[in-house]
């Protein structure tokens, strides 16, 4: 199954750019282009519970943070200088493995259209500059909600 729509999510950054640094996380917003495996109970006229385990999010690839991201030294808790040490960038530097974002969505269904939580693993989504000009792609874990329509791909039953 296909979800096809929009996703707001708080995008927790799971590694750190380099010693005693860290990239804060933040709100952000993508499409949701969730391809995965979906099992749902139908309530009533076409109302539905539903889960849907994703395994690839094309949408990963479109999203933006609302703020630039901040780098923390973890020993002071104060921000480093970008221009001399560590900088984030809010846009994703784009990468095949950021397709491959495993997850799961919870739902309700109203006729084609799903509404709830969703929470994904994004690899390498949100580049770190170090004080060299080298980049490290830094993997995060989106908690967010969806609003979807479905569309079944290989219907079974």
């Amino acid at each position: 199954t296909g979800m096809v729509g929009f996703q707001l999510a708080y995008e927790d950054v799971l590694q750190k750019p380099a010693p005693a640094r860290e990239v804060t996380s933040g709100w952000g917003a993508a499409p949701a282009l969730l391809v995965g495996v979906d099992v749902h109970y139908g309530l009533s006229r076409g109302t539905r519970l539903g889960f849907h385990v994703n395994l690839l999010d094309l949408g990963a690839l479109g999203s933006i943070r609302f703020e630039d991201p901040d780098v923390k030294d973890t020993t002071t808790g104060e921000d480093v200088d970008p221009t001399t040490d560590v900088s984030a960038q809010a846009n994703p530097d784009v990468r095949v493995e950021q397709v491959f974002a495993p997850g799961f969505f919870t739902y309700i269904g109203l006729g084609p259209f799903d509404v709830g939580p969703v929470v994904s693993f994004v690899p390498s989504l949100r580049p770190a500059r170090d004080a060299s000009g080298e980049i490290e792609p830094l993997s995060v874990v989106r908690y967010g909600l969806v609003l979807a329509v479905d569309v079944s791909v290989l219907p079974l039953l």
